[in-house]
């Protein structure tokens, strides 16, 4: 797949800026691991942050660390069941080898080239199981749209059970947390606010100049086909198999961080509820369009931790721990695997070609 100037330009720029961020974090954190060791009595020159970190990824429990790439890799079959099982209604069979090692196609991809594994996962399916890429690609769209309910579930328990940890996050703010104390000590206010907002809202989406722009009717369009998107999930043969295959992936996705806690000698004491507020600010960190989330998710990770009394460099160690252990390692090895294994077994593939 050729790249136009307009996503060279995009790949140079979240590629320098996702590079910047690690480059300014690793800078930041080597300093004051620097104070730390003066502190200490011990030699900073000796005792270098690139000396932790090799050291920390030596002390990783490797039995913990396995678990978490087994639960990865579970992850990963649900998400390979449920694409298969999303093409079944338009009369396509599609082998789960190939929903499988086309999806790692897309990870490996995503590390060269922000983003372009959602185009290139499904034009790998669509050539190896003979389908027209036009509806392979709606299938994945419909899997974003479930993927954003998730993220917004992820958020709302992290509000309900995580809520003091979030209101230490603002608490740098003295406005932000004086207000913040009186928002949560009168539910009524919040309740209040809760109603008031929609209200208030509607009131201004629904002025004339608003409703009239541009940017109003592209945001139409796009709730338009996220209701699509969900609703299109009732044509399929067992849609709560498919609601139960989304669910298996965000408890892995979860417990892949959680689990990797017990690997790292610092996290080890953390429980669930600092697991899922630490999982809420990775995954959006990966939101951020540079290779595999690279810097962004190392920021939020560490924010997280930091709210749990764990010092930023263990923090940014655990960030990295993860990040290359399953960002890198497993992705680059599966995505390898999957440019071996692919055109192998499709040999002489006929499955689904039109009579």
């Amino acid at each position: 797949m050729k790249a136009s100037p307009k996503q060279l330009i995009f790949l140079v720029v979240f590629t320098f800026l996702g590079g910047y961020i690690l480059y300014s974090l690793y800078s930041s954190q080597s300093a004051l691991y620097a104070e730390e060791m003066l502190l200490k009595g011990l030699d900073p020159s000796e005792h270098t942050l690139l000396k932790k970190l090799v050291d920390d990824f030596r002390s990783i429990n490797p039995i913990w660390l396995i678990i978490v790439l087994g639960v990865y890799t579970l992850s990963n079959m649900f998400r390979a069941w449920r694409w298969k099982q999303a093409l079944e209604p338009m009369g396509y069979q599609v082998s789960t080898a190939n929903s499988y090692f086309t999806l790692m196609l897309g990870y490996f991809a995503n590390l060269g080239f922000p983003r372009i594994g959602e185009a290139a996962r499904p034009a790998s399916l669509a050539k190896y199981e003979n389908i027209e890429f036009e509806k392979v690609f709606g299938t994945v769209v419909t899997e974003r749209v479930v993927d954003v309910i998730g993220l917004l579930t992820v958020i709302m328990f992290s509000l309900l059970f995580e809520y003091e940890a979030l209101i230490r996050l603002f608490s740098g703010s003295d406005f932000l947390s004086a207000n913040l104390g009186v928002i949560s000590d009168n539910p009524i206010l919040v309740i209040c606010i809760l109603v008031l907002i929609p209200i208030i809202g509607y009131f201004i989406i629904t002025r004339p100049f608003i409703k009239n722009s541009k940017i109003y009717a592209k945001i139409v369009e796009m709730i338009k086909g996220f209701w699509q998107g969900i609703i299109s999930i009732k044509g399929l043969k067992n849609p709560w198999l498919y609601v139960g295959y989304s669910l298996g992936i965000w408890i892995c996705y979860y417990l892949m961080t959680y689990l990797c806690f017990f690997a790292y000698g610092p996290t080890s004491h953390l429980g669930p509820g600092e697991g899922l507020l630490t999982f809420l600010f990775g995954t959006l960190g990966m939101v951020f369009p540079s290779q595999g989330g690279m810097g962004s998710y190392h920021f939020a990770v560490g924010e997280a931790l930091q709210l749990y009394d764990i010092s930023s460099t263990d923090a940014f160690s655990f960030a990295n721990i993860i990040f290359f252990s399953i960002q890198i390692l497993c992705n680059v090895f599966f995505g390898i695997l999957a440019l071996i294994v692919l055109p192998i077994i499709n040999k002489g593939n006929t499955r689904n070609v039109q009579t």
